[in-house]
């Protein structure tokens, strides 16, 4: 797996963790002859250790990698809304919010923003398709137990 086949029509922007799935995900990219690259999320959790695990990972695949800082944006839309829906007696859900506002919006705007070329759907080999929303493709892992999605951009 990876070194660097890939043609400038096939591009993926790879959601790095630091962690295996993500890594593996981009060395299987890089296999199928995509240009890819490491993009990793920046909140006001994040472990700086994390986003030097994915940068590292980065570099040993030979793809470059962005981290993206979102800290005041999910302090905003995330912590903030979390903070008024447990004060009004409500149960919040921070990882649906995160999701929709930060990884799945912000993050997917970036991703279309560094992509400027379209190019056939990326698959993953032993993962099986969810769904695909506009050029954006939602995969569930291979492993049952595993409860991470994957998402692949093409």
């Amino acid at each position: 797996m990876g070194g660097a086949k890939s043609t400038p029509e096939k591009k993926a922007i790879i959601a790095m963790s630091g962690g295996v799935d993500s890594s593996v995900a981009a060395a299987l990219m890089l296999d199928q002859g995509y240009a890819c690259e490491g993009i990793t999320l920046k909140l006001g959790f994040s472990s700086t250790q994390d986003i030097d695990d994915a940068a590292a990972v980065a570099r040993r695949l030979g793809i470059s990698h962005t981290t993206l800082g979102y800290t005041e944006e999910f302090n905003e839309q995330v912590i903030r809304r979390f903070v008024e829906t447990y004060g009004r007696g409500e149960t919040p859900n921070p990882c649906i919010d995160c999701n929709r506002r930060i990884k799945f919006n912000l993050a997917l705007l970036r991703a279309r923003q560094i992509i400027s070329i379209a190019s056939p759907p990326a698959t993953m080999p032993a993962s099986g398709m969810i769904r695909q929303v506009a050029d954006f493709f939602y995969a569930r892992p291979p492993m049952p137990q595993k409860t991470r999605a994957m998402c692949c951009t093409a």
